[in-house]
């Protein structure tokens, strides 16, 4: 690798760094500006749609999963 190519790439990484820092705290401001009653609104008739049509449950999923657990142990 030559020394250029070596800066290049720390350039690299410290742009992604920086990039990272910038959108955590966009993501951070987008939580804060977040209408908790408006976006459980909005998805409400989507949520009573999948529960009006998914199959009911005959178990909860425990047996099942402890039957997977049993074929996973050593």
């Amino acid at each position: 690798m030559t020394p250029a190519r070596g800066l290049d790439l720390k350039r690299w990484v410290q742009n992604w760094r920086n990039a990272g820092a910038m959108l955590e705290q966009l993501r951070r401001d987008d939580l804060l500006k977040l209408d908790t009653v408006a976006a459980v609104s909005a998805l409400s008739d989507a949520f009573d749609l999948a529960v009006a049509s998914a199959a009911p449950r005959l178990g909860s999923g425990l047996v099942e999963q402890q039957r997977l657990f049993a074929i996973l142990r050593p």
